[in-house]
């Protein structure tokens, strides 16, 4: 973590006596091949720092080990160590490494900063106290404000008001059309097989989608139309629930491919789709979404028909936590608030 190189960057070492070598490879961080000398540095010239461990599972990205090597070089009083469970060649079956990492976060044979994919039930963990609460050391940071956390991946994963994860990453699934195309009432199932009926019949509402995707995507969210959660009720024989089935009945059970190239302006005309569903994560998405319904037309993300109106899921990429048996908790939420920060994103 100290020499700003990955074992499998190195080409090829050549040894000049025990202590110095000669080596060529890849800086991945600089992406671009390099020459260098490497020698062992004289006794007592490197300054002894506070080991902040990290646990993590490497998922290709090499994120974590090349954020580690970046604050290692600008951290005067803290130096991360990386505890990787998984490589990209490991060829171990992924749910052991997963159950090994599970483990471990209960018994405590685990990092500082823990790094967990969105697979992990982080709750389980956090209500037996494996993690410990973000809210109460950001208190104590004066250089940090709770309000550069979104809401949207706050609020939704506090727990008894304590916060036990950061997310760093996240796309939003989401239905997007054009402002001009939008219903004018509320939102919701009803509304949304009014609006089918109201369609000409060469338009569709949505492109892509399977019976089984409609299913899932129309269900989960607009089944609360239904529903009376409060006397435990529910109303499955109504029209509105028969016509969203027979709707859903009517797209194919398997998928027909993307949109044919040779018409490429399937939005521009409103002839065929007026609604396209989205994984939104970025100022990219927002661009390409623009291009294809053309930038002189105004887009809006209007979500899910739900009792509630337009609805979307959040998608957490990770999670980052700190131990609860941390001895270093300061130091590990530095290197979080590292991970977190502009210059490592960028």
């Amino acid at each position: 973590m100290n020499s700003e190189l990955f074992a499998g960057g190195i080409n090829n070492i050549i040894p000049i006596d025990a202590d110095n070598f000669i080596l060529y490879g890849m800086d991945l961080i600089k992406n671009k091949n390099i020459f260098m000398q490497l020698e062992k540095a004289p006794e007592g010239s490197i300054q002894e720092k506070i080991v902040i461990k990290v646990s993590y599972m490497e998922d290709g990205t090499n994120i974590i080990p090349m954020a580690a090597i970046k604050f290692n070089s600008v951290s005067t009083e803290y130096q991360v160590v990386c505890e990787e469970y998984r490589t990209t060649s490991n060829t171990q079956n992924y749910d052991q490494l997963l159950s090994a990492y599970d483990a471990d976060l209960l018994t405590g044979k685990i990092g500082d900063v823990l790094i967990m994919s969105n697979e992990t039930d982080y709750k389980k963990y956090a209500t037996k106290g494996a993690f410990y609460d973000i809210y109460e050391i950001i208190e104590n940071d004066e250089a940090f404000s709770v309000n550069t956390l979104y809401n949207c991946v706050k609020t939704p994963y506090e727990i008894d008001g304590k916060l036990y994860i950061v997310i760093p990453e996240f796309v939003i699934n989401t239905l997007v059309g054009k402002t001009k195309n939008l219903p004018e009432n509320t939102w919701n199932i009803k509304t949304m097989l009014e609006h089918i009926k109201n369609m000409p019949s060469e338009t569709k509402l949505i492109e892509g989608m399977t019976r089984s995707s409609m299913m899932n995507t129309f269900l989960l969210a607009g089944a609360g139309d239904f529903i009376d959660m409060e006397n435990g009720k529910c109303t499955f024989d109504n029209e509105d629930f028969i016509s969203l089935l027979e709707y859903i009945a009517s797209f194919p059970e398997k998928s027909a491919g993307d949109i044919d190239t040779q018409d490429i302006i399937p939005y521009l005309n409103d002839e065929v789709y007026l609604y396209e569903t989205i994984r939104f994560g970025n100022f990219l998405n927002y661009l390409e979404l623009r291009a294809r319904f053309s930038f002189e037309e105004e887009i809006e993300m209007i979500g899910y028909p739900s009792k509630s109106g337009g609805s979307a899921e959040i998608i957490p990429m990770r999670y980052y936590a700190i131990s609860s048996k941390s001895e270093n908790k300061t130091g590990a939420w530095e290197f979080i608030k590292y991970l977190i920060s502009g210059e490592t994103i960028i």
